[in-house]
């Protein structure tokens, strides 16, 4: 009895976090990969709209940016869910066979891009980093003028 209580229990702590990625947008910059994905935004999602919505399925593309390299994958159905997963698990075999990020994002969902990039938070973020680069750097300094005393 023990072990099946085990088993279960390991079986639902291995399982909560296998698709941690899914259904969430993108947030970073993606400057040097926004036209390429634009593009495959319009060549297979835009272009086969009507067609998705006759068929009463939905297109979802996931994609992955690092600089100027990116991946991407693409997949059509009814169930949302599965749809977004099916996709998630492509786009992160692309991911990591051409070594581009270690996640992938949900880029657009039909017509609609849901990647979000706030310009003014990442600057925020980057004037963290510089100012505590600042600070370590003066740290480091003094430090150093200690060292040089006791020697």
């Amino acid at each position: 009895m023990k072990k099946i209580l085990w088993i279960v229990v390991l079986g639902l702590l291995l399982s909560g976090n296998a698709y941690a990625g899914v259904n969430e947008p993108g947030v970073t910059s993606i400057a040097g990969c926004e036209k390429a994905l634009n593009l495959q935004h319009e060549k297979y999602i835009k272009n086969h709209l009507k067609e998705l919505i006759k068929k009463k399925q939905t297109g979802v593309l996931y994609a992955s940016c690092n600089d100027d390299l990116y991946s991407w994958a693409y997949h059509t159905g009814k169930d949302l869910k599965k749809t977004h997963k099916k996709a998630y698990k492509q786009c992160m075999k692309v991911t990591k066979k051409n070594k581009v990020r270690k996640d992938c994002y949900l880029y657009a969902v039909n017509e609609e891009i849901v990647w979000k990039y706030d310009e003014a938070k990442a600057s925020a973020v980057l004037n963290t980093k510089i100012a505590e680069t600042k600070v370590l750097e003066e740290k480091n300094l003094k430090m150093d003028k200690k060292t040089r005393k006791i020697f």
